[in-house]
């Protein structure tokens, strides 16, 4: 796990992203590996999962299905062109599609809530990394 991380963040060095960025993924993905799954991430202006994001999600189904007594927020962003109000839909979106990929997996649906925040809390404001901000991350907590 450790080693991921640190490629993630070499990856993030080599795309040009300050330190200060690479330390915002680290803890980002450090406290969602711990407590829910990982982060995933889209391609541009698209709320499709991605075959590796399913693979990713899957670890919080098992998890979720395991655990009856979790229930999940899922927020989801979206990055800076395309203006505020399209990447807030976009954001809904992506959320939404990451709710049902749990819902189609087993899991009740009022287990899951989501939040969209569109292009707020971005991690990366450089054009090389701005890919980084196209994510959704997976909360679990207790009832």
């Amino acid at each position: 796990m450790r080693l991921l991380v640190l490629g993630l963040l070499w990856g993030v060095v080599l795309a040009g992203c300050s330190t200060k960025n690479a330390d915002k993924i680290r803890a980002c993905e450090g406290s969602n590996v711990k407590n829910c799954s990982p982060v995933i991430y889209f391609l541009p202006d698209s709320d499709e999962i991605t075959p590796y994001g399913k693979k990713r999600l899957d670890w919080s189904v098992e998890k979720m299905n395991r655990w009856p007594n979790k229930r999940m927020l899922i927020t989801a962003y979206a990055y800076e062109w395309g203006g505020d109000e399209y990447n807030m839909d976009l954001s809904r979106r992506r959320a939404r599609s990451v709710g049902r990929y749990f819902v189609q997996n087993g899991i009740d649906p009022r287990r899951i809530r989501v939040r969209y925040l569109g292009n707020a809390n971005p991690i990366c404001l450089e054009p090389e990394c701005q890919k980084l901000n196209r994510r959704a991350i997976v909360e679990m907590y207790n009832l």
